[in-house]
């Protein structure tokens, strides 16, 4: 287990990474940079204090998805970005092919 010292670096340098960026800006080596040093200090869901800024669903793609979810957004978050229904998000991803 990791102390807390080594936590906040671990933690510092995700946010060196991510910068002032959106999470959504990172390209595909970075969000697995993030996802990497996130499992290194144990947390499933390290962004609280960086939510995702509100999307579109016409915008969103199921490989963007994919990639949130792989670093740690829950289904939940990406919805509320969306700002739609469950049912919306449900449906949306059954047509992408997306397990539901």
């Amino acid at each position: 287990m990791l102390c807390k010292q080594e936590k906040k670096a671990i933690r510092k340098e995700m946010y060196r990474l991510i910068g002032n960026r959106s999470i959504l800006d990172l390209d595909q080596e970075e969000l697995q940079e993030v996802q990497k040093l996130a499992k290194l200090i144990g947390s499933n869901y390290i962004f609280d204090s960086k939510p995702l800024p509100k999307m579109k669903l016409e915008n969103l793609t199921a490989k963007r998805y994919q990639e949130l979810r792989s670093i740690g957004y829950r289904v939940l978050d990406i919805r509320c970005a969306l700002n739609i229904s469950d049912a919306k998000l449900r449906a949306w991803r059954t047509e992408k092919g997306l397990s539901i």
